[in-house]
């Protein structure tokens, strides 16, 4: 019975999250969580309160996991709000790794040091990683900087204009305006959000990352900067 209830809410909550209903995957999120917890410690005669704090460090994730992957666009620094909870676990698995592996251990050297050079290994793979990902190329934010400067060198009524962007946060911040969002991955298909484009009056639209950019109906590319095109309605 508890199986099948956990199970349900689980499934409810995947279902919400894939029609991309927020708020209602967050509230059976905490609400597994809740039940799943009340489970584990019915019966218990003193709670752990290690337990406590590892389902809050998880719904604290999982909230934000949600969260971030509903977000139409992702960027690196978004994940700030999931690290506290994420270092949480890496340092519960490390302490139980630990505990299993110091027994056999004789030497009581090595099990001062060693657990610094595990450390310092797992950092320092991290901090590899990290640079590995992001190397010192121009990026696509570059790209959507530049467009919107040639926005506003060639068109002077630009705030008067509608634009849309794949991106709108950054079109935002280099336009100065609002900026209506358009993801083409939304829709069924080109002509259909080339109809949504439309529908709004956009006079530009600034792809960023489609691959390739679609063919719109009743828009034509005018300018391209690296990744990121500009297309102008006709």
């Amino acid at each position: 019975m508890k199986t099948t209830i956990i199970t349900g809410l689980i499934i409810a909550c995947a279902v919400s999250f894939y029609y991309k209903s927020f708020i209602l995957s967050e509230i059976i999120l905490v609400l597994t969580l809740y039940i799943f917890y009340k489970f584990l410690t019915t019966g218990m005669v003193k709670h752990t309160p290690e337990l406590s704090l590892d389902f809050m460090f998880l719904s604290w994730f999982c909230a934000y996991l949600i969260f971030q992957g509903i977000l139409p666009m992702k960027v690196d620094r978004y994940f700030i709000t999931m690290a506290p909870a994420f270092v949480y676990f890496i340092i519960l698995g490390f302490s139980g790794f630990m505990k299993i592996i110091e027994p056999k251990i004789k030497s009581k050297a090595i099990k001062s040091w060693g657990i610094y050079i595990i450390l310092a290994l797992v950092f320092l793979s991290s901090a590899t990683a990290t640079y590995m990902g992001h190397t010192p190329k121009k990026t696509f934010t570059m790209d959507i900087g530049e467009s919107c400067e040639w926005i506003i060198e060639n068109d002077p009524n630009y705030q008067e204009k509608v634009i849309s962007s794949d991106y709108p946060n950054a079109v935002t911040w280099y336009l100065k305006k609002g900026i209506l969002g358009g993801y083409p991955r939304l829709f069924n298909s080109p002509d259909e959000f080339a109809d949504y484009l439309q529908i709004n009056g956009v006079d530009y639209y600034i792809d960023s990352i489609s691959n390739p950019h679609p063919d719109l109906k009743g828009y034509h590319i005018i300018k391209s900067f690296g990744v990121v095109v500009i297309y102008e309605k006709y």
